[in-house]
Formats: structure tokens, C-alpha cells, sequence
């Protein structure tokens, strides 16, 4: 079976931060965790009328924590970023535990979106997927067989709303 979450910032309030209790409801699945300080925008919004908002000076992440039973999920969202991070992280994970990962998404300091499988979410990526600062993209992805040696992350990365993917990663962990 394979969970499918869904979070579009439409239930946020303009520069209100993201907390746990307020990315629900009219957004989706809420987050199960918030690093940093990320809040809700009305400025410039990807899809709809409200987005979430990054510094690009500080570790932040919205984070999707799972149960035992998963062994797969499936996911997407829509990012911009008007300069590439001062500092490589996580862009999502999808952690089983806090220390096993389903699959992560990771962009370095020069726009390169890389995509982790299995525990730990050790494993890289291969291609990756090299991104233009300043430009709207929606990424989708899946990871199954959490657990097992042929655990995959499959990424797939969008310009906006186009339905032919400009990159494909995959990761097995």
C-alpha cells in the first residue's frame, strides 16, 4: 500500500510561521514536524493563493513522520527559490523513524536536487537533477520496499505545471 500525502499551504495565513497544528486542514496532511521557521506567503504563491516561504540563510524543513507499516509512500510539491541555499539540505523527508528514512530530497548550494532511499537515507542519487534559481518546478516522487535491499526513490522534477518531466532521479537503498 502506499500513502499519498498532500499539503498546498492553502490553509495558511500570510507570515504566520508553520507549526504542526496549523499546516492542516485546508492544506492537507498536516506536517508531522517543522524545523526552523518557515512561515506562509501570499507573496508570488506556486500553486493557488498561499505558499510556504524559506529563509536561505537557515536549516528549515517541513517533515512528514511515518509508522511502522509503511514500506512505500508517494509525494509532490511545488518550490522556488529566488538563489541557490548559502546551505546544502534536506528539501523533504519522509523518515519512518528518527533514524530510518523512507526518502529524502536534498538540494546543495549550487541548485543540484539530489533524492536518498532506505534507512538512514544514505544512499545519493544518480543522475541528479541541476535547477535554475528563480524558476517555478514541481517534483513527485515515490519510495517503496522501505526495509528490503531493493528499496528505490524515484524523483521526477517538473517545470511548473508541465506534465513532461525535465529530470528523472532515482535512488535505491
Amino acid at each position: 500500500m502506499t500513502e499519498t500525502f498532500q499539503n498546498n499551504a492553502e490553509g495558511g495565513t500570510n507570515t504566520t510561521p508553520v507549526t504542526t497544528g496549523n499546516s492542516g486542514g485546508a492544506s492537507g496532511d498536516a506536517w508531522t514536524a517543522v524545523s526552523g521557521a518557515p512561515t506562509f506567503t501570499t507573496v508570488s504563491p506556486l500553486d493557488g493563493s498561499v505558499s510556504y516561504l524559506f529563509s536561505a540563510t537557515a536549516t528549515q524543513f517541513l517533515n512528514w513522520d511515518g509508522v511502522a507499516a509503511w514500506a512505500d509512500f508517494a509525494y509532490y510539491g511545488y518550490f522556488d527559490f529566488p538563489s541557490n541555499p548559502v546551505t546544502s539540505g534536506h528539501m523533504l523527508l519522509g523518515w519512518r523513524s528518527l533514524s530510518a528514512a523512507l526518502g529524502n530530497v536534498f538540494i546543495t548550494t549550487s541548485g543540484e536536487l539530489t533524492a536518498n532511499a532506505g534507512t538512514g537515507g544514505s544512499s545519493t542519487s544518480s543522475p541528479t537533477a541541476s535547477l535554475t534559481a528563480a524558476t517555478r518546478y514541481r517534483f513527485e516522487g515515490q519510495c517503496t520496499g522501505w526495509g528490503t535491499a531493493s528499496s528505490t526513490h524515484a524523483l521526477q522534477v517538473y517545470l511548473g505545471a508541465a506534465t513532461t518531466p525535465i529530470s528523472s532521479v532515482s535512488a535505491t537503498g
